[in-house]
C-alpha cells in the first residue's frame, strides 16, 4: 500500500539534497550534543509523504532518521517545555560564507511551534534508521 503512494527513500541525504527535502511535520524526539565528535544529532521521524485513507483524510508516512549537523558553533536554543510533540514547522539552511579551513559555513534555523534552534555548521547528513511506517494520526 505504501509503495502505491511513496517512493522508497534513499538511505542517506546530505547538504546537497537540501532543496529536495522538507522537514514540515517531522517530529524531534531527541537532541544529542557530541562535542567530542563535533556534531549535533537530532533523532527525528521524517515525513516522506502522505497516504490517503479516504477522499478527505490522509496519514503521514514517516521513518526514523538521524539528522546530524557537522562542526556546529554559535548554538542558540529557545524551546518551551510542552506535553505535545516537538514538530518541525520548517528547517532553513542558508550559505553563510567559508571557514578559514575552506569548509562552507551554513546558518541553520529549525523552527517549531514551541520555539527554535539555530546554529552554524559545515553541513548535515540525514540517515534513515528504520523502515517506512504509515502513521497513526489522521489529517
Amino acid at each position: 500500500m505504501i509503495e502505491d503512494y511513496i517512493e522508497q527513500p534513499k538511505q542517506v541525504w546530505t547538504t546537497e539534497d537540501y532543496e529536495d527535502m522538507g522537514w514540515h511535520d517531522s517530529v524531534i524526539y531527541g537532541i544529542n550534543f557530541h562535542p567530542e565528535h563535533d556534531h549535533i544529532k537530532f533523532d527525528i521521524d521524517y515525513c516522506f509523504g502522505h497516504v490517503p485513507i479516504n477522499d478527505v483524510s490522509f496519514k503521514q508516512c514517516t521513518a526514523a532518521c538521524d539528522l546530524v549537523f557537522h562542526d556546529p558553533s554559535e548554538l542558540s536554543l529557545n524551546l518551551q517545555q510542552t506535553p505535545f510533540p516537538l514538530e518541525i514547522e520548517d528547517l532553513y539552511l542558508s550559505y553563510n560564507g567559508t571557514y578559514p579551513s575552506g569548509s562552507d559555513r551554513w546558518a541553520v534555523r529549525i523552527v517549531t511551534m514551541w520555539g527554535e534552534v539555530s546554529f552554524k555548521a559545515t553541513g548535515f547528513t540525514q540517515t534513515l534508521t528504520s523502515e517506512l511506517v504509515v502513521g497513526c494520526r489522521d489529517y
